[in-house]
């Protein structure tokens, strides 16, 4: 583990030490509790199409670079990405982990990684 890692790392760890020592458990159930229910389901669901869209989205990329994956194989390549993009104190990390995950399946790193990154660019615009 290089240097910046664990700086990172710490940081990453001291962040959400400092949130879980600042926000009341009991304040945050209250507040739940006081939402209407309808609106959180709605965002639920806007989260969930979007975290299925999305994959679409990246299967085209990978079938325009030959590399053919099961959309469904896919959906939980973006699950665990998306996860690792809040967990790990990197910003490239959710990334990573699509281009490892895509390893794992067959998939070369030079062949995925363009796709993740032509991806990356689509997600800024």
């Amino acid at each position: 583990m290089t240097r910046t890692s664990i700086i990172r790392t710490v940081f990453a760890a001291g962040v959400i030490f400092y949130l879980l020592a600042s926000v009341s458990i009991s304040e945050s159930w209250v507040a739940l509790r006081a939402c209407n229910p309808l609106d959180i389901l709605s965002a639920l669901a806007l989260i969930t199409c979007s975290r299925i869209l999305m994959p679409l989205k990246f299967n085209l990329l990978l079938s325009i670079q030959g590399i053919p994956i099961k959309t469904f194989d896919n959906l939980k390549i973006y699950y665990l990405a998306s996860f690792a993009g809040l967990a790990l104190p990197a910003t490239l990390g959710a990334d990573a982990v699509r281009i490892y995950c895509l390893k794992t399946r067959g998939c070369k790193v030079r062949e995925s990684a363009p796709a993740v990154l032509i991806e990356r660019f689509i997600g800024l615009a």
